[in-house]
Order: C-alpha cells, then sequence, then structure tokens
C-alpha cells in the first residue's frame, strides 16, 4: 500500500492538481459558480409555482387568477434562468481576468457585445430568448474565453490608449479597453459573416452539432457519470480534492444537460426528459451525504459503534452530512490513505448510480426536471425537489440503506481495531491506580 502511494504522489498527484489549477477550467467552474444564486432564485419560484400539491395549486390559482400562472414561467424564470448564457459569459470573463490580473469589468463589456455581434437577430430585429439559455452557452463559454485572453494580451503589451497619471483609475481604464475593443469586436463580426455563408447559418447551430451535443453526450451517460465517480472517490481518497478537479471537467457539461432537461420541462412536465446524468443528479445521487455517500457512515459510527472515538466523531458529523458536507469523516476518520475504507468509499457510489439509473431509466423515478436545486439539500427532499415526485425521495432512502449496508462490515472491522487500541490505553492507567491504592494501604 505505501509503494503504491509513493507511485500516486509521484505521478497522479501533480497531473491532478495542474489540472485541477489550470486557468481555463477553474474560469468554466468559478464562472458557472457565480450564476448559483440567480439560477436557485429562480428555480425555487419554479418549485413554489409547480408545487405537486392539487389543494395548494387550486387555493393559489382562486385567490390569484390568472397571475398564479404567469408570475414564474413568464417573468421570473426569463429574467433569471433564462438568462444563463448572458449570466455565464460575465462569471468566465471575470474569472479570467482577475487570474490575468487585469481589470475586468471592460472585458465584460467587450465579450456580451461581442456575444451580440453573433447571434443572429429575428425578423423584426430582435433575439431569439433561447440564444440566451442552454442553447448559446457553449458559445457564450467559448466567447468569454476569447475575449478575456485577448483583452488581457493586448492590455499587457501595452495596445491601448494611455491616459495622463493624475486622471483617475475609473476613466483611465475605460479609455485603455476603446482599442481592444475595437480590435476584438470585428473580429467576431467576421466570424459571424464567416458562419453566415456556411450551411450551419450561425456559430450556435455548429457548436451544438459538432461541440455540444457530442460533450453532453458523452458527459451524461451512464459510462461517463461512472467514471466521474470514480475519479472523484479516487482522488479524494489520496487527500486530492477530487470534487474539484472532477467538476473543472464534468460541471459544465452536467449544467448543460440539466438545462436541455429544463427546456422540456417548462413545454410540459409529462414530457420526457433527454438526460439522467445532470449537475443536480450528481449532487443527490452522486454526492449524496457527502463524496462516497458517508452519511448513512455517520450514523452506524454513532449509534452502532462501541469505540468512544468513532461514536464521538459520528456525532460531530451526522448534521454536516445531513446537508451533503462531510469533509469531519474524510479526514476525521480518516478515511484518506485509509485502506480499510477505500473499497466502501469508491463503491458506494457507485451502486448509487447503477440503482437511481436503473430506477430512472425503466421508468420508476422520473428524470431531473432541470431545475436547480441547492446542493445541501438534505436526503429525499433533494431527490423529490429534483424529479418533482416523491418517489426521488424513496430514491434516494434507498441508496442511502445500500451505502450503509456497503460500509457496515468494514466500519465494524475498524471499531473493533480503534476498540482494542483504546482498551490498551486504558489498562496502564488502572495499573498505575492500583499501584497508587497499594501504596497508600502499605503506607
Amino acid at each position: 500500500m505505501e509503494a503504491f502511494t509513493n507511485l500516486i504522489d509521484k505521478s497522479l498527484t501533480p497531473f491532478a492538481n495542474k489540472l485541477a489549477g489550470n486557468k481555463y477550467l477553474t474560469a468554466l467552474s468559478h464562472g458557472l459558480m457565480a450564476t448559483l444564486p440567480i439560477l436557485i432564485f429562480g428555480s425555487v419560484c419554479i418549485i413554489i409555482a409547480d408545487f405537486p400539491v392539487p389543494i395548494f395549486q387550486e387555493f393559489m390559482l382562486k385567490t390569484l387568477g390568472n397571475v398564479w400562472t404567469e408570475w414564474a414561467w413568464e417573468i421570473v424564470v426569463p429574467s433569471t434562468i433564462g438568462l444563463m448564457s448572458l449570466l455565464a459569459i460575465v462569471g468566465v470573463t471575470n474569472s479570467l481576468c482577475e487570474q490575468n490580473h487585469v481589470n475586468a469589468t471592460p472585458a465584460i463589456v467587450i465579450s456580451i457585445c461581442s456575444f451580440f455581434v453573433l447571434l443572429v437577430q429575428t425578423k423584426d430585429g430582435g433575439f431569439s430568448a433561447s440564444d440566451f439559455e442552454a442553447r448559446g452557452l457553449f458559445m457564450a463559454i467559448i466567447t468569454a474565453v476569447i475575449c478575456a485572453e485577448l483583452y488581457a494580451f493586448l492590455i499587457k503589451h501595452d495596445i491601448r490608449i494611455k491616459m495622463p497619471k493624475g486622471v483617475p483609475d475609473f476613466v483611465s481604464n475605460q479609455f485603455s479597453a476603446i482599442i481592444p475593443a475595437a480590435i476584438i469586436i470585428p473580429i467576431f463580426l467576421i466570424v459571424r459573416l464567416g458562419f453566415e455563408a456556411t450551411s450551419y447559418g450561425t456559430l450556435t447551430n455548429f457548436l451544438i452539432d459538432i461541440v455540444q451535443k457530442p460533450l453532453v453526450g458523452i458527459g451524461s451517460t451512464l459510462i461517463g457519470t461512472t467514471v466521474a465517480s470514480f475519479f472523484n472517490t479516487f482522488f479524494w481518497f489520496f487527500g486530492i480534492h477530487g470534487t474539484a478537479v472532477v467538476g473543472a471537467v464534468m460541471d459544465p457539461l452536467w449544467y448543460a444537460a440539466q438545462f436541455e432537461n429544463l427546456e422540456i420541462f417548462k413545454q410540459g412536465e409529462s414530457l420526457i426528459r433527454p438526460f439522467i446524468g445532470t449537475m443536480d443528479y450528481a449532487n443527490f445521487f452522486i454526492y449524496l451525504g457527502g463524496t462516497g455517500l458517508t452519511f448513512p457512515l455517520t450514523l452506524l459510527m454513532a449509534f452502532k459503534c462501541r469505540s468512544q472515538r468513532l461514536k464521538d466523531l459520528g456525532k460531530l458529523s451526522m448534521l454536516p452530512g445531513f446537508f451533503n458536507v462531510n469533509e469531519p469523516v474524510i479526514f476525521g476518520l480518516p478515511i484518506v490513505l485509509n485502506p480499510m475504507m477505500l473499497i466502501p468509499f469508491v463503491l458506494a457510489p457507485l451502486i448509487s448510480i447503477l440503482v437511481s439509473w436503473l430506477a430512472m431509466s425503466s421508468g420508476l423515478v422520473p428524470y431531473p426536471t432541470g431545475v436547480t436545486i441547492p446542493w445541501t439539500t438534505p436526503v429525499f427532499i433533494g431527490g423529490w425537489l429534483m424529479t418533482s415526485s416523491w418517489k426521488g425521495g424513496m430514491l434516494q432512502i434507498l441508496v442511502s440503506i445500500l451505502s450503509g449496508c456497503i460500509y457496515y462490515p468494514f466500519i465494524t472491522t475498524l471499531d473493533r481495531q480503534y476498540l482494542a487500541d483504546e482498551k490498551e490505553l486504558e489498562e496502564p492507567e488502572e495499573s498505575v491506580n492500583v499501584e497508587k491504592q497499594s501504596i497508600s494501604v502499605n503506607a
């Protein structure tokens, strides 16, 4: 085991750290995360508007009339979730500019303008709302990356207007962006005109057919999701933040799949949605209770184990685990570099994926709706909201029980070891106390 650990430290750890530290992957991850508050707010509105209790719906419809059927889907959702691509431009551009140590505000403005240059207007001069949703996500990300990198390059090479030293920074920064804007925006104009001359018509159509569909198709499959889960737990076992490493690659694909599901869900709850493997699916079936599905493990530690060390750690870890946070278990048990816990730690989420995937693909449980649910939502509630069905919550309980069964023999074995160690520590103290009592009696 030690030789294998050393091999991992020398070969895999540097690669994982390099991947997690890649500025483009970091920008994608941070950029999408920056949109999360707005997405969650819009999703909560959808949950309220479509809360699956007929009595509640009838009461609200009688009380508010047509306003109840319009306020979420026709007003709030287009203003929040419906702007996903535009929000991603802001987040990704800002992240790259921070990493390149240049002022982000002018670059964000240029990125947004370049994105609109690529869009094809409708006959009345407007823009299709779908271009700001999941359909335009990949084009938005690519636009943000190119604009941010070109802007940073031009600024760092002093291809800009320099103002006198006495001019305030907020004024100087805007004048500095004039030349970069005059260079970057025409580039995107040329790209647009070039794609108009092809059979695709627009860059969006090209990216959807050539890039987005294949990547999302692979990332959201059972094989792609299983491989991602394996590497997530595998990296965590060696003390590497596996969620960050895997998420840098998979999160954009899972988010794209999630938003495509949402587009179908908006048209009708009963319509068949295309993807199981989405961001919410990952949060509530791969990361349920934290990486490795360790929440049932904390219950076993607190209520079944006899060693004081495991009982205390289990009690301390239960509440965070209930909200899908499990660093106390990973580093406190520890699971990191603990050969006894490697098998269940890797196996539990894989079983969760197989069971939940089978349940959804067979029609027993609905596919994820695409509505973004906070990843800290507890078991049962998260699954229910994610699928808009109580069956999703029951499926979470089922995989949690299976996870507990997987962990049970391993934590029981570890408990015996820790209990034996604790008894060994107690015996010398008892013998010392006996000796002291004997000396006092003799005296």
